[in-house]
């Protein structure tokens, strides 16, 4: 194929999955972070633990938000196109990453100017990393397990599930938390979530038979 034809292929690539994207809850997620920062602003200073409460529910409503990006009815229909599953998928996550994080960089922000330079941000923003990792993974997963494709019905129940377990079980399971002093590395935690959410969104988002391919061949060794 001649570049032009790669160029014109891939621009009506873009625009199907622009079209395809269910950005509904993906723009109420992003709204409802935006609503809870700026209620949570309503009193100033907040303590650093309540700053960190604050950016942990506006993550997880974003995250929730993020679950249905990958819902597309006519899945089954394009299976034989050229395009690979992963490479369609990767192709939403690029595109809906841009205003999720352009809408966290400008949540931050906001808290800076609102707490003072005092304020320590990396720890929720791996945690929210770790939330949206886990809900694309998730939702890659259900994707073949649901009718139509629909792995957000399971993705946003299945982080609330693990947010809430995490709540309950002891520190070195809380697999969301971005608190420190629990006698543990709370970055490397996080990190080691993200890893092998990264590898689950990855093999779930191989197309069937490549998947069956692996399989073979691991039986047969």
């Amino acid at each position: 194929m001649s570049f032009e034809g790669r160029v014109r292929q891939a621009r009506d690539l873009i625009a199907h999955e622009l079209r395809a994207i269910n950005t509904g809850p993906l723009l109420g997620g992003l709204a409802a972070a935006c609503l809870i920062v700026g209620l949570g602003a309503r009193r100033r200073p907040a303590a650093p633990e309540g700053l960190l409460v604050l950016l942990i529910f506006a993550g997880l409503t974003i995250a929730l938000g993020t679950a249905f990006i990958f819902d597309d009815p006519a899945t089954d229909s394009i299976s034989s196109t050229p395009t690979s599953l992963l490479e369609r998928r990767f192709l939403r996550m690029a595109l809906t990453g841009f205003p999720i994080a352009a809408v966290w960089g400008a949540l931050l922000v906001f808290l800076r100017l609102w707490q003072g330079p005092g304020a320590a941000f990396g720890l929720p923003t791996l945690a929210f990393a770790a939330m949206l990792m886990f809900v694309l993974a998730a939702a890659a997963y259900g994707a073949r397990v649901v009718a139509d494709g629909l792995g957000g019905l399971i993705a946003g129940p299945a982080l609330l599930v693990f947010v809430g377990l995490s709540r309950i079980l002891p520190p070195r399971f809380h697999f969301f938390d971005a608190r420190s002093g629990a006698g543990y590395s709370v970055s490397l935690r996080l990190s080691i979530v993200i890893g092998i959410c990264a590898v689950a969104l990855l093999w779930a988002s191989l197309d069937p038979g490549r998947v069956n391919h692996l399989r073979s061949r691991v039986r047969q060794r």
